[in-house]
């Protein structure tokens, strides 16, 4: 099965979800690391969130991909950000201590604001 990306923009912010993979594992990741990493070349300070919310289980591999992408939105001037994770997953970032390197959110709209103006 290919992997499915769902890509949207909300006003300047990118928003992917990963479809019905609940599991990011070494396939997967052969098959979206170009997308993914795409989004940063593509446009420049970009910002995206990556919406977790399908999402049941992160291999070494794909947590590889998800620090190349932060690097490289870094480089750019840009930023990643994760929303609605599950609870295995958030074990995972902290066991890893990615945690501590990923702003994450409990939704899609916090994740948003993070980005908006503030008023």
């Amino acid at each position: 099965m290919s992997a499915q990306l769902n890509i949207r923009a909300v006003d300047d912010v990118t928003v992917v979800g990963f479809g019905d993979r609940s599991k990011l594992d070494a396939s997967t990741v052969d098959e979206i690391s170009g997308a993914l990493l795409g989004l940063v070349a593509a446009g420049s300070r970009p910002r995206i969130v990556l919406d977790m919310v399908d999402v049941h289980f992160v291999s070494s591999p794909a947590l590889s991909l998800l620090l190349s992408l932060r690097r490289a939105a870094d480089d750019a001037g840009g930023e990643v950000v994760l929303c609605a994770l599950r609870s295995e997953v958030q074990r995972l970032l902290r066991i890893t201590r990615l945690d501590k390197v990923f702003l994450s959110f409990d939704t899609l709209e916090a994740a948003l604001a993070r980005f908006r103006p503030s008023a």
